[in-house]
């Protein structure tokens, strides 16, 4: 990933209600992530490019590769070029937005910079 990307980790003693307090709802679509589990979504870039994060709430477990998904609506695919080595205009206004989004869950108490 590119360094302009912002790496996040979970809070320790985080839990599932804290998540749900900072904006993330119950449940998730991306069955790699087993319930009990919780989601987060929100558009990036107007009807193209979407940011998922899901976190299953038994384990706690959180990295910025595998609970983050940057997804292309256009294609229904994630957004391959986020986690590539080439960065160009378009790719670095989703960067600023994800790190804008991420920089909120870590004003809410719940992420923490790496």
């Amino acid at each position: 990933m590119l360094k302009s990307i912002k790496q996040y980790k979970l809070k320790q003693n985080i839990n599932k209600e804290d998540l749900v307090n900072a904006g993330f709802k119950n449940g998730g679509w991306q069955s790699q992530f087993k319930d009990p589990k919780v989601s987060y979504s929100i558009e990036l870039i107007n009807d193209e490019i979407e940011l998922h994060i899901e976190i299953e709430t038994n384990t706690m477990k959180f990295d910025c590769f595998d609970n983050v998904l940057v997804l292309d609506e256009d294609f229904g695919q994630p957004y391959g070029t986020f986690y590539g080595d080439k960065e160009f205009e378009y790719l670095n206004r989703v960067i600023e937005k994800y790190n804008i989004v991420m920089d909120k869950f870590v004003d809410k108490g719940v992420f923490e910079r790496c």
